[in-house]
């Protein structure tokens, strides 16, 4: 006979009684924890709670033929406690055994010979998906009897914690398109904001708490400086919050300068000139602000002879002062008349040293006062030049450029005054004293006219080897240098 049986289940392995259960001859303890047992005390079944109550007498209920009543559950299930979580990752995974049953849930039951424990969900979800849902799942609990009785867990998910926003300072630079802009995007002013499910809130961006919020803002010459920019987090359960940084926006940018050199400037007649306004053209690439240029030294600075170093800066307004420096050298130099000049049948064979004669140079301007004109002498300066048969070139450095006109004469000819003619800048002039310009010869006494006083010196000289009556430069005073005074006698020299 089997204690405990249900329909044809061998409970405690003494067979099975289909039309019931004998337990005659078995004593019962009448507390629980209780069990069945044989007259020798060995246990035949334990906590068998088949149709029994803990506590009762089970010796009086039990004794003689006894029915065991299977019209009814053998299980009593005390309800489950609501849940509510805050993430869709805390919702538990179902149990399986009703150990867990009882100690994770709360469940109660008056049996524990399980056949099985199932379980089937039903999920109702909000308007932000699994991150605010309703799990209804219900457990079903079978005995091995077949009776079963089901219990209902309600697991809500929920979410009230704000996510943490976070925002980081940024910098950027203005491009150098025109006009200069730079896009700051929320992921750039975002600083690993984070929310309590584990889930990376969406962020955006604003210039103001009320918006309008976007993924990105354009920055322009207008918000150069620092700008405060708001950052919202929302996480997936619809919670917002907000903070705050800086954008800097700089204009690194600097102006394009592009200088046209100076021309080379000539010195007056102390040795110096005037630094000029150094020509230009200047943009910001950016058109943010307009630059400031200045030079330096500055226009109407005196400076010397040779090379002078202009600096020319252009800055521009931005907040971070971008600057460009170019620079140009001037050169001042002292004013050269270049040319020819021609002796009047000079051979120079006798000359010492040979093929040379000391040139008086002069120039001068006209001062005009009222109807009278007036000639100044400006400078003066007597070279020695050689000489290639009758001609010899000429440099002369330091010649003023107010200068207009330049005279030449030796010891042996007249004076020829020509005009300079000088190139744009007043740096360069050129006067050639050849063909019908070259210098007449025959003044030997230097009043630079040629009259019967030079004849007197040549005359005194005549056939000797004295070079102040050599005009022709031939080595002796002879036929050639009378025939000069004689060709010019009576002719007077230009003024100087």
């Amino acid at each position: 006979m089997d204690a405990g049986d249900c329909s044809n289940h061998n409970v405690t392995g003494l067979g099975s009684s289909p039309g019931g259960n004998n337990l005659s001859g078995y004593n019962f303890a009448g507390t629980g924890p209780w069990a069945i047992e044989n007259v020798g005390g060995t246990v035949l079944a334990e906590q068998n709670n088949y149709g029994a109550v803990l506590g009762n007498n089970l010796g009086a209920l039990f004794a003689g033929n006894v029915v065991a009543d299977q019209s009814s559950p053998l299980l009593a299930v005390i309800g489950l406690t609501p849940t509510s979580v805050q993430c869709p990752s805390e919702v538990s995974t179902p149990v399986t055994s009703l150990a867990n049953f009882v100690t994770q849930l709360g469940g109660a039951v008056s049996a524990t010979m399980l056949n099985s424990l199932t379980s089937s969900d039903v999920v109702v979800q909000g308007s932000h998906g699994i991150y605010n849902e309703t799990v209804t799942r219900t457990y079903t609990l079978t005995d091995v009897c077949g009776q079963a009785t089901t219990a209902i867990q309600v697991i809500t998910v929920n979410n009230p914690v704000l996510p943490i926003a976070q925002a980081q300072n940024v910098t950027v630079d203005l491009s150098s398109a025109i006009p200069g802009t730079v896009t700051v995007t929320a992921a750039q002013v975002n600083n690993n904001s984070s929310d309590n499910c584990a889930t990376t809130p969406s962020v955006l961006i604003s210039t103001s708490l009320s918006g309008p919020w976007q993924s990105s803002l354009t920055y322009a010459c207008g918000q150069l400086g620092a700008n405060t920019v708001y950052l919202q987090a929302t996480d997936d359960s619809g919670n917002v919050n907000t903070t705050n940084a800086t954008v800097t926006v700089l204009d690194v940018t600097p102006p394009t300068l592009t200088l046209t050199p100076p021309t080379t400037e000539p010195a007056d007649l102390t040795g110096h000139a005037l630094v000029p306004t150094v020509v230009y053209t200047v943009s910001d690439n950016d058109t943010c602000t307009a630059p400031t240029v200045v030079q330096s030294p500055t226009a109407g600075t005196s400076v010397g002879i040779g090379n002078t170093t202009i600096t020319v800066t252009a800055t521009d307004g931005s907040p971070n002062h971008n600057v460009t420096t170019q620079t140009t050298i001037l050169v001042v130099e002292a004013a050269q008349v270049t040319g020819q000049l021609e002796l009047q049948d000079f051979v120079g064979s006798g000359t010492t040293p040979a093929e040379t004669r000391a040139v008086t140079f002069v120039a001068s301007t006209n001062w005009v006062v009222g109807s009278t004109t007036n000639t100044i002498t400006l400078w003066t300066n007597t070279v020695t030049l050689t000489f290639t048969g009758d001609t010899a070139s000429y440099i002369l450095t330091g010649v003023p450029p107010t200068a207009t006109a330049l005279s030449a004469k030796t010891a042996w000819n007249l004076r020829k005054k020509l005009p300079i003619a000088w190139t744009a800048n007043n740096t360069q002039g050129t006067a050639n004293f050849t063909s019908t310009h070259q210098l007449p010869g025959g003044d030997l006494n230097g009043d630079n006219i040629v009259n019967f006083l030079d004849y007197s010196i040549l005359g005194s000289n005549w056939f000797t080897t004295n070079p102040v009556a050599d005009i022709v430069g031939e080595g002796f005073v002879g036929f050639d240098s009378y025939v000069d005074l004689y060709l010019n006698y009576y002719t007077t020299g230009d003024p100087q």
